[in-house]
């Protein structure tokens, strides 16, 4: 475009000194007349002409070009407004796209820290997780523990119940058992022995103490016989009393007397050794060996009174 201006500016500036130099031109041929020829100033005034009719078609062309160059900057003028408006818009988008990419790194950026703290939480998650589950892993066996072991407490305190059972049982059987053994120390009184051995016969025993029981039921059943064989021995040794009463101690018939109470008494023990059994009729037994060693005429009639 600006070559195409400065040439125009050139042809105008040319054609601008044409007229004046035309007019010298035809100065020269008037005062030349008379040398040149009528040929020579038709064919100059041909050549005028047509410089001039070139000149103003030259103008007028330099004129189109004006109105074409000023076509043309209005233009320029135009597209560099337009470009500028296009690169202020450009810069605009620019900024706008650059201040979405802003946005977008900060939203990345904070979605990172977000992804990042979701991460963290869910390690920490998972980690309570894990030791919950460890907890409730200890809770369930201690729980399983708990169940096995109160089972087992449970079997214990029925067999506790059991024992206890066993136990006040066994000792009523004893109290039982002890009051019936007590007979034994007192004089022989049949209705008690036989409400007893009613008692006894009524009460359940457990194998470890039912021997010990057989044996008391069988003392007590025998106490009568015992009783009645004491009684019958002691009414002996008075009918031998009375027959060799007086005398001496040392004497031949003293320890004959001796001799012979001794075997009907041991005739008793030899016959009812059971006797030994029972505490009150040992002691009735006791008591007359007693008298008789320390004087064989001592009388035993009180001793068949306990009896």
């Amino acid at each position: 475009m600006e070559k195409i201006i400065v040439s125009v500016l050139i042809i105008c500036t040319f054609f601008a000194f044409v007229p004046c130099f035309g007019e010298e031109a035809a100065s020269n041929r008037r005062s030349n007349r008379t040398t040149t020829t009528k040929r020579e100033e038709q064919t100059n005034e041909r050549q005028i002409k047509q410089l001039v009719k070139d000149t103003a078609n030259l103008n007028k062309d330099i004129r189109n070009l004006s109105k074409q160059n000023n076509t043309l900057d209005s233009l320029n003028k135009h597209l560099l407004l337009r470009g500028v408006e296009r690169e202020d818009l450009h810069k605009q988008q620019i900024q706008e796209k650059n201040n979405q990419i802003q946005q977008h790194q900060l939203q990345t950026k904070d979605n990172e820290k977000r992804i990042n703290q979701f991460i963290q939480d869910t390690i920490r998650l998972n980690k309570e997780i894990r030791d919950h589950k460890k907890r409730f892993e200890n809770l369930d066996s201690l729980h399983k523990q708990l169940i096995l072991d109160t089972a087992i407490i449970n079997k214990q305190c029925r067999e506790l119940k059991q024992a206890k059972l066993e136990l006040e049982n066994d000792l009523s059987n004893l109290k039982i058992y002890f009051r019936a053994e007590s007979l034994l120390t007192q004089q022989f009184n049949s209705a008690h022995i036989r409400n007893t051995l009613e008692q006894l016969d009524k009460i359940e025993i457990r194998p470890q103490l039912q021997a010990r029981f057989m044996e008391l039921r069988r003392r007590l059943r025998d106490y009568n016989r015992l009783n009645n064989g004491l009684r019958h021995t002691i009414n002996e040794i008075n009918k031998l009393d009375q027959i060799q009463a007086g005398g001496s101690q040392n004497s031949p018939a003293k320890q004959m007397k001796l001799k012979e109470i001794l075997f009907i008494l041991g005739q008793y023990m030899y016959n009812n050794y059971a006797y030994v059994n029972n505490p009150y009729l040992s002691d009735i037994v006791t008591q007359i060996l007693i008298r008789k060693y320390e004087n064989a005429d001592a009388p035993i009639m009180d001793l068949l009174e306990r009896l």
